[in-house]
């Protein structure tokens, strides 16, 4: 039986009136904290209401009753927003927000509140891993608390730069890298990526963009970053997201432009291992790309 089934029961023996359809389905658990989607335009209706009160306070109750490990219970009301990707989220149990996570064989701590992290990913992050060999020098950009280069350097002899903007990231992507013991193949600077690539002397053999919102607008930047000497072959992890539904997939359309762009920089891709890594919305889904370049010698 689901979380649905089972609240909407709860709310029954409480007494407790509301439509059926804006009972949750579930709830994210990152580590210790538990976070409820209530963004939707009807569920902020239903916090308005006189038994908004009630409500939570019955969710909040289930919830610890059937785990017994959260000690913070998170509404989230509205969609992650902003250059950092934060959601507003209303603290219905205990006061932490910070979050104690572990996904293949590592463990990160992050504040939900002050700085994106995705549990929904250690997949993603997983199959990356699994593409990347011995010996590569990776630059992650908009790397958060360094999830993706942590699972990669546990498994993989590999150097990466990582390069977050977000300031309250800094203490907790350090402390990251130290708890999973790859201080000597992760390296995090906090700082703008254009300021980072400006002063950058040194080249990559692949690089990680990990922000589908806002990957676009950086993408000829990075590109500057790439080894592409001597014939050499450099990788980029593009994630992007997709509509992809009867009517349209925006997957061809952004495989064009891309393509547009490099023959117009003198490079030669091809793109491989395109898939989808979950939706976030209907129809909407992320997508990743890899794209393989070199220079075109005459």
């Amino acid at each position: 039986m689901n979380l649905k089934c089972l609240l909407k029961q709860e709310f029954i023996n409480k007494k407790i009136d509301i439509e059926e359809k804006l009972i949750p389905r579930g709830f994210e658990l990152c580590g210790n904290v538990a976070v409820i989607d209530f963004s939707s335009f009807a569920h902020k209706k239903l916090l308005m209401q006189n038994n908004a009160e009630l409500i939570k306070k019955a969710i909040s109750e289930y919830l610890q009753k059937i785990n017994k490990n959260i000690n913070t219970i998170l509404l989230k009301k509205n969609k992650l927003e902003g250059e950092f990707r934060l959601g507003d989220y209303e603290i219905i149990f205990g006061k932490n927000t910070e979050c104690i996570y572990r996904e293949n064989n590592c463990e990160f701590a992050f504040d939900i509140e002050k700085m994106y992290f995705s549990t929904k990913l250690g997949s993603e992050r997983q199959i990356l891993a699994n593409s990347i060999n011995n010996g590569e020098v990776i630059l992650s950009a908009f790397a958060g608390v360094c999830p993706y280069p942590i699972v990669i350097a546990k498994q993989k002899d590999v150097k990466i730069d990582a390069i977050e903007n977000n300031t309250y990231c800094k203490k907790y992507a350090l402390a990251n890298i130290k708890k999973n013991k790859v201080e000597d193949r992760v390296d995090f600077y906090c700082q703008d990526i254009v300021d980072f690539v400006k002063h950058c002397n040194k080249k990559y053999n692949r690089i990680l963009m990990t922000a589908p919102k806002i990957n676009h607008n950086f993408l000829d930047l990075l590109i500057q970053c790439l080894d592409l000497n001597k014939k050499k072959t450099g990788i980029i992890n593009y994630y992007c997201f997709c509509k992809i539904d009867k009517n349209i997939d925006e997957t061809k359309i952004i495989l064009e432009n891309l393509e547009q762009k490099f023959i117009e920089k003198n490079l030669v891709c091809s793109f491989k291992n395109i898939r989808k890594c979950g939706n976030f919305a209907p129809y909407q889904y992320r997508t990743h790309i890899e794209i393989d370049l070199k220079k075109k010698f005459v």
